[in-house]
């Protein structure tokens, strides 16, 4: 049955509130979707900005049936649920920032837009920072973990010092650890 017949039926009560939505009409707008960017080259994202409809993520989603690469989100929350719910990219902006609302951020999104140089001054040291810490724990585990090692998921966690070490630092530290483990051999 199409959608507007569906709602516009006198057989078939439509509780109110609710969201229908026509999933042939949704497919068919995502396929204009992934045409544009086959023809361009650009990544669309869903901006979840009031986008009430998760169930239809599967089929939006790359990680499932649909073209989109991702999510833009207003919110720690909606970055959230991008992350968890959607998958692929998350990129996040908003008008404003909070100091707690960008360190959750730093755990969810790929990328966070600011309003205006001020807002980018007031974060950088915090950004920066955990971006030096993921550089400095990468260099060290290269520098430690031989190539053929696999079958293994390892989480590192950085402390407050790491973003001042230097990775031959970590390294040293890493090593220690891997062969207590059992990872590395002397």
């Amino acid at each position: 049955m199409d959608c507007l017949d569906f709602l516009f039926s006198d057989e078939t009560p439509v509780p109110s509130p609710c969201f229908v939505l026509d999933e042939a009409r949704l497919a068919a707008n995502a396929a204009i979707l992934d045409e544009v960017q086959r023809r361009t080259g650009a990544k669309i994202l869903l901006a979840l900005k009031g986008y009430a409809a998760w169930a239809t993520f599967p089929l939006l989603s790359r990680t499932g049936t649909g073209p989109l690469w991702g999510v833009c989100a207003s919110s720690a929350d909606e970055a959230r649920l991008g992350r968890e719910e959607f998958g692929g990219e998350v990129h996040a902006f908003a008008a404003a920032w909070t100091e707690a609302e960008i360190a959750e951020l730093l755990d969810l999104a790929d990328h966070i837009v600011f309003n205006s140089p001020a807002q980018w001054r007031q974060f950088r040291p915090v950004i920066e920072a955990r971006n030096r810490a993921r550089r400095v724990l990468r260099a060290a585990l290269y520098e430690v973990l031989p190539p053929d090692v696999g079958g293994y998921d390892l989480v590192l966690v950085a402390r407050g010092q790491t973003p001042r070490l230097k990775s031959t630092q970590v390294a040293k530290t890493l090593e220690r650890q891997l062969r207590a483990a059992g990872l590395v051999q002397e």
